[in-house]
Order: structure tokens, then C-alpha cells, then sequence
């Protein structure tokens, strides 16, 4: 049910990940996930109105800038940093002994320029970590940015959000009539970023 990578990854592509399968992620028992998950919120001056809970904002100026130091960072830190929201697989990222993938999710508002730009930075960078490259993290970008994961999340998972302003998110309630599950709909899909 845990959505993987495609074999097919390139740096050159942008992978996304449906807010589906980052809600099963964040939601699974640490125990049981096979990742250790960072959230990364790329937006800058509009950070506002609420966010991922456990998430970590490094605006799309500063990733831009500086790609190599920012995933460095994010690298070193995995296992130390209080913003993750931690999830285990076979790639040890983070030489820290508990055999999680380290999986990395950007996000901007829509994730139509800045989280794919910042995800495609970011990628371009690994190759100068000094990581095998079965310990490299997987980059991925969300799919529909923050607004379209609190807009149709919001109401039914609030626990994954922090400081949400609901006047500001047009946030989906319920449909108590719907048979359909968006939870069922997993999986990541490449697109050219």
C-alpha cells in the first residue's frame, strides 16, 4: 500500500506523490512505514494560513541559492530533526541504524513552479553528497501543493495540519453520501517539471 519510486527515476523528471499516499504515509505507524518522511514547504511570502503538521518551510529563494547546503541539511538532520515526521526500508539515509529510506516531499502552494523547481534543485545536488546511491532520498514534489492537500484533506484528516486558517482554505467537507474513497487512490507519477 506504501507507494515506491518508479525504477524509471530520473533526476531530469519531476516525481509527485498523490495526497493520498502522503496522508497513508504520515499516518502509518512508525513501526510499519518503510520511510522516514520530510516534509518540505518551499513557499515563502506565502507562508500563511496553516501548514503540514511536522513540516519544514525553507523558502524557494534559499533552496534555489544554496541546493547543495539545504539537502545536505536535510540529510544530516533526518534523524535528529523534530520537524519530521518519521515513518523504515532498506536505504539507512542517514547512517543512524534504522534501515528507513529517507523520503523527501516538497511543496509550494500548487506545486506547479516552485516545489518542482526546488525538487529538480534538489535532485541535481545528490550527486554531491558522498551517499551510495541506494542511500540517496527519494525527492518528490506534491501533487497539487498545499492548497490542494488542505482543501481536500483539511476537513477530514485535521490532525495533519497546523494553524490552518479556514476562513483562508476552502476546505472540502465530507460528502456523507459519496461512495467513492479518495484514500484507495496511491501511487507517484512522473511529469516532466
Amino acid at each position: 500500500y506504501i507507494p515506491v519510486i518508479p525504477k524509471h527515476f530520473q533526476p531530469n523528471m519531476a516525481q509527485f506523490i498523490k495526497g493520498s499516499s502522503l496522508i497513508e504515509l504520515l499516518e502509518a505507524p512508525e513501526s510499519s512505514s518503510p520511510y522516514k518522511i520530510t516534509v518540505v514547504d518551499v513557499r515563502d511570502y506565502d507562508y500563511e494560513g496553516g501548514h503540514i503538521r511536522g513540516s519544514v518551510n525553507i523558502p524557494a529563494s534559499k533552496i534555489q541559492a544554496e541546493p547543495e547546503r539545504v539537502l545536505h541539511e536535510l540529510v544530516s538532520n533526518a534523524s535528529n530533526n523534530e520537524k519530521l515526521l518519521n515513518g523504515s526500508n532498506e536505504g539507512d539515509v542517514n547512517g543512524d541504524g534504522d534501515g528507513k529510506e529517507h523520503l523527501i516531499v516538497v511543496h509550494c502552494a500548487l506545486s506547479q513552479v516552485r516545489g518542482p523547481k526546488c525538487a529538480s534543485a534538489l535532485q541535481s545536488s545528490q550527486h554531491k553528497l558522498s551517499l551510495s546511491s541506494n542511500s540517496l532520498p527519494k525527492i518528490v514534489v506534491l501533487e497539487n501543493g498545499f492548497e490542494g492537500f488542505v482543501t481536500q484533506y483539511g476537513s477530514s484528516h485535521p490532525d495533519l495540519f497546523e494553524d490552518v486558517d479556514s476562513e483562508q482554505w476552502r476546505i472540502n467537507q465530507p460528502n456523507p453520501n459519496s461512495n467513492s474513497n479518495p484514500e484507495k487512490d496511491h501511487g507517484i507519477k512522473d511529469t516532466k517539471s
